[in-house]
């Protein structure tokens, strides 16, 4: 099952940060939080990530990796993302490409 490059981008943010707000993915991914709400949803159709309301705030939505996201992602190079998720948020250049899940 292909990923495209944004999942890719949203699934690597989740490796490295196994609980997020929608609002942190979005802005560690470089993406508008509308656009973040349809690529979660189609994550959630792949049974990758799950969202929960967050304990803190029942208003508030947390995301995370669900049991087969974890086993199966396979980690996309910071080429393929565009972006560094785990630090500064430095850009790279976009390539061709995304990320194949195993199975």
């Amino acid at each position: 099952m292909p990923l495209t490059a944004s999942e890719g981008m949203v699934m690597r943010y989740l490796q490295a940060n196994p609980v997020a707000a929608p609002n942190q993915i979005a802005s560690a991914a470089g993406l508008q939080r509308s656009n973040l709400s349809t690529l979660l949803r189609g994550l959630e159709t792949k049974g990758l990530v799950e969202r929960h309301t967050s304990a803190d705030d029942r208003r508030g939505v947390m995301v995370r990796l669900t049991e087969r996201g974890a086993k199966n992602y396979v980690l996309v190079p910071p080429g393929v993302c565009g972006r560094d998720l785990q630090g500064g948020g430095q850009r790279y250049e976009q390539s061709r490409g995304g990320a194949q899940l195993i199975g």
